[in-house]
């Protein structure tokens, strides 16, 4: 194209062309670039799911290989725990045909067993009997020997039987020792017998994985580290009687790790699950970790996988060099239509907008294209013909909406500024319900508050009141939050106080029953009025100073209690208070809630119940809530609130609060502090 000429056609300078292509080129470079690192994310993703998989089938399968290598040894020794002729022969040991005839059955034991050794120790005598490939041995144990501590410890603590890596000084070998508790007929502890694995051969059977990206380590309960692939660590452990033994934990690179192994290995304790699978910084070097438990020998298997050579890049190298290629055929196709379709016509139109720029507004462009193009250009024309017009009167116009826009700003302003001291006066106000430090002191000298408004002002509220022989405690949950819900909390409050000081204060289920009856008269709930229907959850307790027992009623809302060992909920009754619902003639029931002195009462809005948290956002829970009161329960209550706020922080984590949050706590007949 050339410059304008009388036909009224214009074109645009050759670098408008050149720095469209440059533009689109960088952008689809930037687009092929993310689409690049999107593909390796997610084969670095795919690469940990299928790692993950085969963690976690690799620790199972090690799991059951080392089970069958330990269960037959375990058989063989619990079964001569039960010969009769041995366990004759441990309690009356100077017998000497018995002796003999003990002998040979223990000989016929110690051929069966895989290393073929046996050992037996009774507890009359405190001999200790070992036979291995180089002959018998005898010495006698002796309690004050650290040596021999593992026979007394072993008596002491185990019922059936116990694995145990160990150095022993008769056979000066470190083995797997399976000690098998023995008894009488009436069931009594005569002594301990059993096998000894090889420690050496023992490492070389179980943990030698078929694949040599997994890594096998067993631990026990403790951490304690019984089989690893370094035998040194093994036998350091065999060796060490009086010093700690190496853990697992030890090896770890962060606490944050031990406590997650350590949560793993409690959950797979109490068959939560079959195995569990995470990633660990072990020595230095990072690994997926399977663990599993493996029932009765009360050990745990930790595979170790190096997720990089599971499934490596290489194998997603013709896949990336595919993508890169459909991507630079897609980038020149795209090139190519673009200059032809679009960047041409803008070319002009560019040409054409710096004309009109220079205050030459009849500038008209030639099109014959019906597409979008073609609009556009139409459009332009109209514009130029318009330009000037508008331009006249922008400034004036633009200078009115100004002016518009800052009396609109400062009404707005001051509005807000009227509503928040509004707010805060209703928040003040309806601080003055509650009570204060003094009188939850004087009813509860051990007690916390959690209260915790969504908004300035709450539609929670709590109550406490002393009588001459009860003391009154109450949470309630008024319909809604915010200004609706504080009006009705200074409507609720007013009805319940006048309730407690003239109808009834010692008994839950007629406060409530009157709370409702006086509550419906005074909203106006009998007139037929259905656009108004609101109510209240509400938790009631009557401490009785003379009886050991707190009366309870709930409408709505549980009350939780620790009586020192475990948590009870307590469920009250699923009707509401002031609701226009079904049921409405049914009556409240009062529970009465042993208490011991000392016992803690919990009492909590659903607020706090139902506050949206964790990683796929559901509520706290009242198992979760039950769980923190018996974690928090061991401090005084002074501190028990720090906990709650905690806990309910992590939960929330930055998820907004949906409702408003009340929690009281007391102890009944407590003291502040410890």
């Amino acid at each position: 194209m050339v410059p304008a000429h009388p036909g009224g056609r214009l074109a645009a300078p050759s670098t408008l062309r050149a720095t469209f292509i440059l533009t689109i080129a960088l952008a689809y470079f930037a687009v092929g670039a993310f689409t690049v690192a999107s593909f390796l994310l997610s084969a670095r993703g795919l690469t940990l799911v299928f790692a993950t998989r085969f963690a976690r089938t690799e620790a199972l399968l090690e799991k059951n290989r080392i089970l069958a290598r330990i269960d037959r040894e375990v058989a063989l020794a619990r079964k001569l725990a039960d010969d009769p002729v041995v366990r004759r022969w441990a309690v009356q040991e100077s017998d000497p045909a018995l002796g003999r005839m003990a002998r040979e059955q223990l000989e016929s034991f110690r051929s069966a067993f895989s290393d073929h050794v046996y050992f037996i120790a009774p507890l009359a005598t405190g001999h200790y009997f070992i036979h291995d490939a180089s002959g018998p041995k005898l010495t006698t144990l002796d309690r004050q020997n650290p040596a021999d501590a593992w026979y007394f410890s072993t008596l002491a603590s185990v019922d059936d039987f116990a694995l145990n890596v160990d150095y022993d000084r008769l056979v000066q070998s470190t083995k797997v020792w399976i000690n098998v508790i023995m008894r009488d007929e009436r069931g009594i502890k005569i002594g301990i017998c059993g096998t000894g694995l090889d420690i050496s051969g023992f490492l070389a059977d179980v943990l030698q994985s078929e694949d040599s990206n997994a890594v096998a380590i067993l631990v026990d309960r403790g951490g304690t580290i019984e089989a690893h692939p370094n035998a040194t660590y093994v036998l350091r452990n065999a060796e060490t009687k009086d010093a700690p033994k190496l853990t697992i934990y030890d090896l770890l690179g962060s606490s944050a790790e031990r406590r997650l192994l350590m949560s793993a290995i409690t959950d797979l304790s109490i068959g939560r699950d079959d195995v569990d699978s995470f990633p660990l910084t072990v020595e230095g070097r990072r690994y997926l970790a399977a663990v599993s438990a493996m029932p009765g020998i009360d050990w745990y298997n930790l595979v170790l996988v190096d997720a990089s050579r599971v499934l490596g890049f290489q194998a997603f190298l013709p896949l990336a060099a595919t993508l890169v290629a459909s991507l630079l055929l897609v980038l020149l196709a795209v090139a190519l239509l673009l200059n032809r379709v679009v960047l041409r016509p803008l070319s002009a139109l560019a040409a054409a907008s710096r004309e009109i720029a220079a205050g030459r507004y009849g500038v008209q462009l030639a099109f014959r294209r019906r597409d979008e193009i073609g609009q556009l250009t139409h459009a332009f024309n109209a514009m130029s013909a318009t330009v000037k017009d508008t331009t006249e009167g922008l400034e004036a116009r633009v200078e009115e909406r100004t002016g518009e826009l800052s009396r609109a700003n400062l009404a707005l302003e001051e509005s807000q500024r009227l509503i928040m001291e509004s707010l805060d006066l209703a928040r003040r106000l309806q601080a003055g319900i509650l009570p204060g430090p003094g009188a939850l002191g004087a009813a509860f000298p051990a007690h916390f508050v959690v209260f915790l408004p969504r908004d300035v002002v709450s539609g929670d509220f709590y109550l406490v009141r002393r009588f001459s022989d009860y003391t009154v405690a109450a949470v309630i949950d008024c319909m809604g939050h915010g200004v609706p819900g504080a009006l009705t909390t200074m409507s609720v409050h007013a009805v319940l106080t006048h309730v407690l000081d003239t109808v009834c204060h010692d008994e839950p289920a007629r406060i409530v029953a009157e709370l409702d009856r006086e509550l419906r008269e005074t909203l106006h709930r009998e007139d037929g009025d259905r656009r108004l229907d609101s109510g209240l959850d509400l938790a009631v307790c009557v401490q009785d100073t003379g009886r050991p027992v707190v009366r309870y009623t709930g409408a709505g809302l549980s009350l939780f209690a620790w009586d020192g060992r475990a948590v009870h909920e307590v469920k009250g009754d699923a009707r509401r208070v002031g609701y226009r619902a079904p049921g409405r003639g049914e009556p409240w029931t009062t529970r009465e809630v042993p208490v011991d002195h000392g016992a803690t009462l919990y009492l909590s809005t659903d607020g706090f119940l139902d506050q949206a948290g964790g990683p796929k956002g559901f509520g706290f829970g009242r198992a979760a809530f039950a769980e923190l009161v018996a974690r928090a329960a061991s401090r005084p209550l002074d501190r028990q609130e720090e906990a709650f706020r905690e806990a309910l922080a992590n939960h929330q984590g930055e998820r907004p609060q949906r409702d408003d949050i009340t929690v009281l706590a007391f102890q009944v007949g407590g003291r502040a502090g410890k």
